[in-house]
């Protein structure tokens, strides 16, 4: 973050666009999590990029129930099983204080 940019949470900038968030600015989820198949035994990553005012918390979700010690915006999933085939989500909020 450049030092002369004040009261912003997160800045972006792609070949034509470029985004700046300033203020106070509840987390918004900038890349999306895609649809994937996974080789049985393998490990996988899930991620999810999130922009707004900091800090974070995460609470990654299975078939939506929280998993326990899943609260990073990277979920890694090892020695992928057939029973952890189903819907994977991610609550982000930010702390307030």
């Amino acid at each position: 973050m450049p030092a002369s940019l004040t009261n912003t949470a997160a800045i972006g900038a792609g070949y034509i666009h470029s985004l700046a968030v300033a203020g106070d600015v509840s987390p918004f989820i900038t890349a999306p999590l895609v649809d994937r198949t996974v080789l049985y035994g393998t490990t996988t990553w899930l991620r999810v990029g999130v922009a707004g005012s900091q800090p974070f918390t995460f609470q990654w979700k299975f078939d939506g129930t929280d998993l326990p010690g899943a609260t990073n915006a990277v979920l890694e999933l090892d020695n992928v099983q057939l029973d952890d085939a189903g819907r994977y989500s991610i609550l982000a909020s930010s702390r307030r204080t």
